[in-house]
C-alpha cells in the first residue's frame, strides 16, 4: 500500500471504529483482546464543541480500546487489528506503534500522532487467523493428534515442542523414551553452519526437558535440578527447557545463574528456558498457524 495522508488515514481509522483488536507489550506478547474505538476526526471535534484549533491537537486522534478481557498493568502498548473493507473490497491490517495509555479498569486511552499510526493491506489468511482468536491457548484442552507418540496432553506438548524445534532448524532430533532415568524428552543438534556458513562439522549438542501440567502448577527447583543432573551423562552442550507451567521470580533467577560456581550444583552445560509466553508469541506466527490448528482448533 502506498504512503497515506493523514486524511486517508482518518478515513480508514473510522472503518475500525468499534472492531476486535489485540493488545500486545513492547517485546510483541499478547496482553488482552479489546474493542478499539476511535474519536470522531478532529476536524469534526471542532465543530461539535465550537472550540479553537490547537497545535498540541491538530494531528492527533484519541484512540481507546474498552471492553478488554484483561486488565493492565501501567506500560506501553501495541496495539493491532484486522478487518475487512468491503467498499475497498479488501483486508487491511492497522498497527498502532508502542503507546503509553492511560488505564482505566478494562480500558484504555490515548491521544495518539496519526501519521505514527500503520495501515497496511492485509490477506484472509491473516484474518482468518486474526478472527479465530488464535493467540489465546487453552493448553488444558491440548489436542492430542492421530500421529501423536502418546496418548496424553504430556505427549501432546512434547511433540510440539520438538516440531517447533524442527521448525528453528534442529537437526537429528529425537524424543527419548520415557523412565525415571532419562532426564530427557529429546536431544537434537544445532549445526554451527546455519549461522556461521564458514564453519561445517560442528554442531552443538542439546538436551529438551519438557515440563507440562493442565493446572499450569509453579516449577519448583529440585525438580528440574533433578533433571539437569541425569542430563549429565550425555554431556549436552545446551539444556533447553520448555514448560507452559507458572514459575516464580526465584525460580528464574536461580535458573538463569551460574550454577558452574554454586558448590553445591555445579552444572557445567548451558540453560535456556522457554515459558508459556514465549511459547504462545512463537505459536501465533503466521508459519506455525499448521501447529495451532493441530493442537488448539
Amino acid at each position: 500500500m502506498r504512503t497515506l495522508t493523514p486524511t486517508e488515514i482518518q478515513e480508514l481509522l473510522e472503518e475500525f471504529n468499534g472492531q476486535r483488536c489485540f493488545v500486545f507489550d513492547v517485546n510483541d506478547k499478547f496482553l488482552s483482546e479489546g474493542t478499539i474505538a476511535l474519536s470522531p476526526t478532529f476536524q469534526a471535534f471542532l465543530k461539535e464543541v465550537k472550540r479553537v484549533d490547537t497545535a498540541e491537537d491538530k494531528n492527533k486522534i484519541k484512540v481507546s480500546v474498552k471492553n478488554m478481557n484483561k486488565q493492565l498493568n501501567r506500560g506501553a502498548f501495541v496495539v493491532k487489528s484486522i478487518i475487512f473493507i468491503e467498499r475497498l473490497n479488501k483486508y487491511v491490517k492497522l498497527h498502532i506503534p508502542e503507546q503509553v495509555y492511560e488505564l482505566f479498569g478494562t480500558a484504555m486511552t490515548h491521544k495518539i500522532e496519526i501519521e505514527s499510526i500503520i495501515i497496511e493491506d492485509s490477506n484472509e489468511s491473516e484474518y482468518e487467523i486474526f478472527r479465530k482468536k488464535v493467540y489465546v491457548y487453552e493448553w488444558e484442552n491440548i489436542i492430542i493428534p492421530q500421529d501423536c507418540s502418546g496418548k496424553d496432553s504430556y505427549d501432546a506438548f512434547e511433540d510440539l515442542c520438538l516440531k517447533l524445534i524442527e521448525s528453528w532448524g534442529g537437526k537429528s532430533i529425537i524424543k527419548t523414551g520415557k523412565g525415571p532415568d532419562s532426564g530427557r524428552d529429546g536431544q537434537f543438534l544445532v549445526e554451527m553452519d546455519s549461522w556461521i556458513p564458514i564453519i561445517t562439522g560442528y554442531s552443538t549438542r542439546w538436551i529438551l526437558q519438557c515440563k507440562y501440567s493442565k493446572e499450569a502448577k509453579n516449577l519448583q527447583k529440585e525438580e528440574i535440578y533433578r533433571d539437569m543432573v541425569k542430563a549429565l551423562e550425555f554431556q549436552p552442550d545446551y539444556f533447553l527447557l520448555m514448560t507452559n507451567r507458572n514459575f516464580t521470580n526465584q525460580f528464574e533467577t536461580w535458573f538463569n545463574s551460574d550454577l558452574m560456581k554454586e558448590p553445591n550444583y555445579y552444572i557445567p552445560f548451558k540453560k535456556i528456558i522457554i515459558q508459556r509466553e514465549l511459547l504462545e508469541s512463537e505459536l501465533s506466527q503466521p508459519q506455525h498457524e499448521s501447529l495451532r490448528k493441530k493442537y488448539f482448533d
